[in-house]
């Protein structure tokens, strides 16, 4: 009971370069994947404790703590990806949501990315790393590591931010913070609030955005086109192929609906009693 009333306290609060809360009003309840995570680790750890023969049982597996969602997380098209980029006036943060909604690049794998890792030439990006915070991490599994290409679009759009950029050498951070004088990435959570969110609402976007958005909604519309369950999986690194067939599902779901709408006319017959 101690432990399902401690999971249910547990929220996210965005840290600055400090380690203290930037955004307060940001905080909210961790997710339930999150805590079943965590519920999973504190599992592992008393089994480990079991077999040292510290501890006759396991006390966790009376702890009950599920993971399926709150809401359904907000998807975008590409016509509101493009609307909430017009409103965007940092071309730097312009181009962080183009390699997001390109690539599906996660948030950290974005912001540990340097110039020598992105061939404009061939059309590649090989990510080495991730930058959580004020560290460095590795990236989140093998796949994560894959090479992976990149549209000639995108390879444009990445030389001529750095033709604009302060700090352009290879070893830069494409994404360099200009008040860390180019030491460190840009912190994306002030992005999203600041400059993100309130772009959004400028272009009358009403869902809630956050930077997996533009990573899912790639996934949802390739799954909406058709595309093949192992390409998909490959170009997002999921390490889960059910994470992958989750967002079929999800695509699935708004495929059906928008050929419900060749039946609005059937709506128009009035059922009133005469």
């Amino acid at each position: 009971m101690d432990v399902e009333r401690w999971l249910r306290s547990l929220k996210t609060v965005p840290v600055t370069r400090k380690g203290a809360s930037a955004l307060p009003d940001e905080s909210r309840p961790l997710a339930p994947a999150s805590k079943a995570k965590i519920k999973s680790h504190m599992y592992t750890l008393f089994e480990h404790a079991k077999r040292h023969k510290l501890f006759v049982g396991n006390p966790i597996e009376q702890v009950r703590q599920g993971s399926k969602r709150v809401r359904k997380p907000a998807v975008l098209t590409i016509a509101e990806t493009v609307a909430l980029m017009s409103q965007v006036p940092n071309p730097m943060i312009r181009l962080a949501v183009l390699v997001a909604g390109a690539t599906g690049l996660r948030r950290s794998e974005i912001r540990g990315l340097k110039w020598q890792e992105v061939d404009t030439e061939a059309h590649w990006l090989h990510q080495e790393r991730g930058a959580v915070g004020t560290k460095l991490s590795a990236l989140k599994n093998d796949g994560s590591g894959e090479a992976i290409p990149i549209p000639e679009a995108l390879s444009v759009a990445f030389l001529e931010w750095r033709r604009q950029a302060l700090y352009r050498a290879d070893d830069d951070w494409v994404f360099a913070s200009a008040k860390m004088s180019g030491r460190s990435p840009i912190w994306f959570d002030s992005a999203l609030v600041r400059q993100l969110r309130p772009a959004a609402e400028r272009a009358n976007i009403k869902k809630r955005i956050g930077w997996h958005t533009f990573r899912r909604s790639l996934a949802t519309l390739l799954a909406s086109k058709k595309e093949g369950v192992k390409a998909v999986q490959s170009l997002m690194r999921h390490a889960d192929p059910r994470i992958t067939m989750e967002l079929y599902a999800q695509g699935e779901e708004d495929s059906m609906r928008e050929a419900q709408k060749h039946l609005t006319g059937l709506f128009l017959v009035d059922l009133k009693a005469s």
